[in-house]
């Protein structure tokens, strides 16, 4: 899953209890540090289903980037979750208006904080930012625990927080709760090029007034959340956890976990691995949405 008090690791719980409530198949869930170690883990047979980024996904199939010489390619895809938006958050009143302001002209270097290091948010910022010709040497690069951080924003001592997380943000809310903030905007041509360069990326929106000091629609992009498989997971337990999964009552059940998962829904369930762009189905998924007449 992913760390205790994120989104994913409530997900994980509700998926896996609703699966036992409705089929008999049983999960245990445990923390992790996220995508990356969830893929390795897999991989050591420590765990049999996971959660990672699409971007992670890609990487560790085809074995580049953070995996470079190391193929996993016995990963396979369930379903996607929810989309997460990037949000990169700064003081309302300070001088930082776009990203273009993250690098100082005075040549000390702004603080930047993704969360924790080696993690699947850290990879989506410097993906995100390259699309503006910023590199993490630009930066003062900060790896922070998420309690770290906000408190580091609230005390001054950190000027930018990048989240990737489901909307509205709760720790977006607690960073903002005193101060107005600003969220920067990925639009237009440097969008564009984020979009043309990592096809895992959509547009998103995030609505005027969700946060303090957000008072207009903020454009940005967003990535999903990949439920995965080790490819010898049985299919009937994999058929079975999609099927409890996106029954009526199950569903209402884990789209009730926040406000972020009210997006989870079987019309979104492939998100953008549609053909399997990104990695092969698993054959109990296959099973399943060829069911539900989603892929033929």
């Amino acid at each position: 899953s992913s760390s205790l008090g994120g989104t994913w690791y409530s997900c994980a719980c509700k998926i896996a209890g609703v699966a036992e409530q409705y089929e008999d198949v049983s999960l245990v869930v445990q923390a992790t540090g996220g995508g990356a170690e969830n893929i390795r883990l897999m991989a050591q047979n420590e765990a049999q289903f996971g959660l990672a980024e699409p971007s992670i996904c890609s990487y560790a199939y085809n074995g580049t980037s953070i995996f470079q010489g190391e193929k996993h390619q016995d990963i396979r895809f369930i379903t996607d979750l929810y989309p997460n938006a990037l949000c990169a958050m700064v003081m309302k009143e300070g001088n930082i208006k776009t990203f273009a302001d993250l690098v100082s002209k005075s040549g000390k270097k702004i603080g930047f904080c993704f969360g924790s290091p080696g993690s699947g948010d850290e990879l989506v910022w410097i993906e995100a930012l390259s699309g503006f010709g910023i590199t993490k040497d630009m930066l003062d690069w900060r790896p922070l625990s998420h309690s770290e951080r906000v408190t580091a924003f609230k005390d001054r001592q950190l000027e930018c927080l990048g989240y990737a997380t489901a909307q509205p943000s709760g720790s977006i809310m607690e960073a903002s709760a005193q101060t107005p903030i600003r969220l920067l905007e990925i639009k237009g041509a440097d969008r564009d090029r984020i979009l043309k360069q990592y096809p895992w990326y959509d547009p998103y929106t995030i609505p005027a007034g969700m946060y303090n000091g957000v008072d207009k629609p903020v454009e940005t992009i967003s990535i999903g959340g990949y439920v995965i498989a080790n490819k010898d997971v049985p299919e009937d337990y994999v058929y079975k956890i999609l099927k409890a999964m996106y029954s009526k009552d199950g569903l209402e059940q884990v789209r009730a976990i926040s406000a972020g998962t009210k997006a989870i829904s079987l019309d979104a369930a492939l998100g953008g691995n549609k053909d399997g762009k990104i990695l092969p189905f698993h054959p109990g998924a296959v099973k399943f949405y060829k069911e539900m007449g989603m892929i033929k």
